[in-house]
């Protein structure tokens, strides 16, 4: 099967687009409205809102590829996002993420971190002299 290679760049307000992305966010709302973060093919973020009363028809999980057709275009000032088009878009779930993504499917994006330390230089946030700040637990 031939994937689209569309990107945010090609999202156009009112208009139905075929489009791959790898979910990275969801949350449910209480009303019943659902929001995605998506990647496309080239790493730029997307959102991608599901109504309340089209939500039973999709099941998305995030850190999972998608083939998204008929979804349509959302925008406003200038912020290119997706909706489900009125319970018209179709999601498939693909086993693997498509061969023209550039990002390595074990790379992290710069949104998710796994624990790890951070480490600051105190002088550049403080002019309080590095003697007088007590650093032992």
């Amino acid at each position: 099967m031939a994937l689209p290679r569309a990107t945010k760049p090609d999202i156009e307000d009112r208009e139905s687009i075929d489009i791959v992305g790898k979910v990275i966010q969801g949350k449910s709302f209480d009303n019943g409205d659902q929001r995605y973060r998506l990647l496309d093919p080239e790493q730029n973020e997307i959102e991608l809102k599901i109504w309340a009363s089209e939500s039973d028809n999709y099941d998305i999980e995030t850190d999972h590829w998608y083939l998204l057709e008929r979804a349509e275009g959302d925008e406003y000032n200038g912020d290119r996002k997706l909706s489900s088009n009125r319970g018209k878009m179709s999601v498939t779930l693909l086993e693997e993420q498509p061969e023209f993504v550039n990002v390595p499917e074990d790379s992290n994006s710069s949104q998710q971190a796994d624990g790890g330390v951070l480490a600051l230089d105190i002088e550049s946030l403080s002019t309080v002299s590095e003697h007088e700040i007590d650093l032992d637990p």
